[in-house]
């Protein structure tokens, strides 16, 4: 869901920080009453869908790497693309969307974050379908057909630290949910359009701490569209993305909605591209350890349990402290699988 960092307060309102082992406020809380319903049964069609959704409050398009150098050295990164449905209305220099991209990447030693911020219509910010961009000035994720893969996404964060990674998909686009119809909550009331590539290769070149470093590995990208998550009662996530080292896939999130126990559900990938849902009865996602960050109190160690697929694994960070400290904090980086199964993947923890 990435899964996304969706804070669409940040352009309407402040954000405290909290420091209890769950989230205790919302980040996606709107002054707008409007905004398109998300609805059950209403079929993803593609490629037109990997476009914008106007109508909706909150949309992005979210890419995240784990990657190694030649010498097996792990380095992240993310790039994302937040779209949001403001309050101003469509004028002759500007729409009423607004944009925000957030980009970041890791070393164990390093870590460089930046994010900036556009209006739509002006022309420096958006996606675009034929063909596929993602852009907010010259960071771009670009393709060279309406298809998102074979694709480049070229980013500077500052002036030691950039990449540029070729993207190749090499397996289905995977429908979250029902057929893409995702609900974040036990009554349905939460609920997103979301689907994922999570078969991506990747190879580059990153540069960090302006040491220039030839990479490869493993993507994911998630692209969801809602209305109903800008809500006061909607208190942000704890989201995974799991490559396995047998090529098998996992995408697993707990959703903090005020008042109820979170809602726990995910996604099982199979390496030829079969997909299941896990309800909450078919796997246990349980944090073991918090860890103190700044005034942040984070469940950063996990374990997860698949009895069907023979999954039970520790979730770990490949390093403590990998919080994305921009206009508010929240905390997006790489974590190492361990147990029954290994790899590496992604872990999002938004609102506390």
């Amino acid at each position: 869901m990435k899964r996304g960092l969706i804070v669409f307060i940040l352009f309407l309102a402040g954000c405290s920080e909290h420091s209890s082992i769950a989230p205790s406020q919302s980040l996606f809380s709107s002054n707008n009453s409007h905004g398109a319903a998300v609805s059950k049964g209403t079929p993803l069609q593609f490629p037109r869908d990997h476009g914008e959704h106007y109508a909706h409050q909150l949309e992005w398009w979210y890419l995240t790497f784990v990657l190694e150098d030649e010498n097996e050295t792990p380095y992240a990164a993310q790039f994302t693309l937040f779209r949001f449905l403001g309050n101003d209305s469509n004028s002759s220099w500007s729409s009423g969307q607004l944009y925000m991209a957030h980009g970041a990447l890791h070393s164990r030693h390093h870590h460089a974050f930046s994010e900036r911020f556009a209006r739509g219509k002006v022309g420096n910010a958006g996606v675009t379908t034929a063909p596929f961009s993602a852009f907010l000035d010259d960071w771009a994720w670009q393709s060279q057909s309406a298809e998102l893969f074979p694709s480049t996404l070229t980013m500077t964060l500052h002036r030691s630290a950039s990449l540029v990674l070729n993207m190749e998909s090499t397996g289905p686009l995977v429908l979250h949910g029902d057929d893409g119809y995702s609900e974040k909550s036990a009554d349905g009331n939460f609920r997103s359009y979301y689907y994922s590539q999570p078969f991506i290769n990747v190879s580059g070149e990153l540069t960090l701490n302006d040491k220039r470093v030839a990479v490869s590995g493993n993507g994911w990208f998630d692209h969801e569209w809602t209305s109903e998550l800008a809500n006061d009662n909607a208190l942000g996530w704890d989201w995974f993305s799991l490559h396995l080292d047998n090529g098998d896939k996992v995408m697993a999130f707990r959703m903090h909605v005020d008042k109820q126990a979170p809602h726990i559900t995910g996604t099982y990938i199979t390496k030829q591209g079969n997909a299941r849902t896990l309800p909450a009865s078919a796997f246990t996602l349980l944090p073991e350890t918090t860890t103190k960050l700044g005034d942040k109190q984070l469940p950063l160690h996990w374990r997860m349990t698949i009895p069907k697929e023979g999954i039970d694994v520790s979730l770990r960070p490949f390093k403590t402290d990998q919080l994305n400290r921009g206009r508010f904090s929240y905390y997006e980086g790489r974590i190492e699988i361990s147990g029954s199964h290994t790899g590496a993947g992604f872990m999002e923890l938004t609102g506390y």
